[in-house]
């Protein structure tokens, strides 16, 4: 497949902001930490003097990846995005009221119950692995998470456009059409 090519510009943990507008290469940091980047590690940013966290926010891109903290954007910092889209990969990062005033300035929010559940449906793969005694290649659980979070997300895009709803709420309306058609 085909990817769009994206450059990472600024990354964040609880006390820093590191900001290199030539891009930040994380590749061989997150290897050597079992996945996670770890901003103090990288070579790109040794010397670019860290900023406080919450300038994460305010940086001049693309897309905003808010994965770690609640309430990340809130009524205090809304003001600051500076993104057209933001991801929540953390649960809850934008206070409700700061989602409306996003909305509102045409900000696009793929919203944390898809952007986030990729965990949550490996573990359903996994227990199902589990309950029939099977062990599956990794190969098939990526296929089996590919192919759920893609209809999840085509559902939830389709359901936001017939509906004229937000990327959120279309998700929770489809969620609530399901709970409710289930007969307790």
């Amino acid at each position: 497949e085909q990817y769009p090519n994206f450059s990472l510009i600024a990354i964040s943990n609880s006390r820093n902001t590191w900001i290199r507008s030539q891009g930040i290469d994380v590749t061989s940091t997150v290897v050597a930490n079992a996945g996670i980047p770890r901003p103090e590690l990288l070579q790109d940013l040794q010397g670019i003097i860290p900023e406080p966290r919450d300038k994460i926010t305010s940086v001049k891109a693309d897309i905003l990846v808010l994965a770690a903290l609640e309430d990340s954007v809130t009524d205090m910092n809304i003001d600051d995005v500076r993104a057209g889209i933001i991801v929540e990969l953390a649960n809850g990062p934008i206070s409700k009221s700061a989602e409306a005033k996003l909305l509102a300035k045409n900000k696009t929010i793929l919203p944390d119950v898809i952007a986030n559940a990729g965990g949550v449906i490996v573990s359903y793969l996994e227990w199902q692995q589990n309950n029939s005694g099977q062990h599956w290649k990794e190969h098939k659980i990526n296929h089996l998470l590919t192919e759920i979070l893609t209809a999840a997300s085509d559902q939830m895009l389709k359901r936001a456009d017939e509906k004229h709803l937000s990327l959120k709420q279309a998700a929770y309306d489809l969620a609530l059409e399901r709970l409710l058609a289930k007969p307790i």
